[in-house]
């Protein structure tokens, strides 16, 4: 499947998006390679696959025990936190919430 520019331009309107003339060329081409490979998926046997209408009748393998165990040390897991991004026993983060209306 070709995406044309024009589909890939109503498709960055729809996202927000203000791409270059050439931006909308490149992703033309990328978008359709990859409706290219996901249309391959029409050509897979799935008749002896079942379907799967709720997890809770899940009888697959499981790789570990639901248990609780020991907390984990704070300096552990703040180890990775940048400088000044935990304060006490908490990360703090930027606002993440509003934004541009």
């Amino acid at each position: 499947m070709k995406l044309t520019r024009e589909e890939v331009r109503r498709i960055a309107l729809l996202a927000k998006l203000d791409l270059t003339d050439e931006e909308l060329d490149k992703y033309a081409g990328e978008i359709s390679s990859i409706l290219d490979y996901v249309s391959q998926l029409k050509d897979i046997d799935i008749s002896d696959v079942t379907d799967t209408t709720h997890v809770a009748d899940f009888a697959g393998p499981v790789l570990r025990k639901d248990e609780a165990g020991a907390p984990i040390a704070k300096d552990k897991i703040t180890i990775n936190a940048t400088e000044g991004r935990s304060e006490g026993s908490s990360f703090k983060t930027s606002k993440i919430v509003g934004g541009e209306e």
